[in-house]
């Protein structure tokens, strides 16, 4: 989606007229260039918005969604690489993802109940945690959230937990050895003690 003047195989770029219609309340678009006017300010009348492997600029789709106050249903199906996508859409209700995205922001979304996220790739930064994500979706109600590598970054944050607790458990074994080599070492020299005392008596 970075790629905003490149025209991919079996697109067409899509007539500046469009972007004149202010009544518009519906759109799908399918395989195509998205590069609005310079005084293009939005749909104001825009319910639902469906990009389907279009190619458009992360900053260009992230202005077409704040620039659409009413929006209520979101598909962004995209296969081009965007860095960081932030949605701002207090109307919005149900969104879709498919395609690839380093990192979703979902910055003001009060009313968002519908989520399906199906990213190709997904990191998470250290600021940015699994629960992070989900308090800015206060209204979710439902969720699917398909994707391999997010199963593979639980797992491994499962291991690192499970090896830290054995680490911990491995170093109080340790210190419960060390206790106990003590307390024989000490009781060791009690014994010692009290025999040269009785030898000593005995004497």
């Amino acid at each position: 989606m970075d790629n905003q003047h490149k025209l991919l195989p079996n697109q067409y770029k899509l007539p500046s007229s469009l972007f004149t219609c202010s009544q518009l309340k519906h759109l799908f678009l399918q395989q195509c260039l998205i590069h609005p006017p310079p005084l293009f300010k939005g749909f104001d009348k825009l319910i639902s918005l469906e990009l389907i492997e279009v190619t458009i600029s992360s900053e260009l789709l992230v202005s077409l969604i704040s620039h659409s106050p009413l929006l209520d249903h979101l598909v962004l199906d995209c296969n081009e690489v965007s860095h960081h996508i932030e949605i701002s859409a207090p109307k919005l209700r149900s969104f879709f993802f498919a395609g690839n995205i380093d990192f979703l922001h979902l910055k003001n979304v009060p009313l968002l109940s519908k989520v399906s996220y199906e990213p190709v790739q997904f990191s998470i930064d250290a600021e940015h945690d699994l629960a992070k994500i989900f308090e800015s979706i206060p209204a979710l109600e439902n969720l699917c959230w398909n994707h391999g590598c997010l199963q593979e970054l639980l797992k491994n944050k499962l291991r690192m937990k499970r090896k830290k607790q054995q680490t911990k458990k491995k170093e109080k074994t340790k210190m419960m050895d060390r206790k106990k080599k003590k307390k024989k070492q000490t009781k060791k020299m009690w014994s010692l003690t009290s025999l040269i005392s009785s030898t000593i008596t005995f004497v």
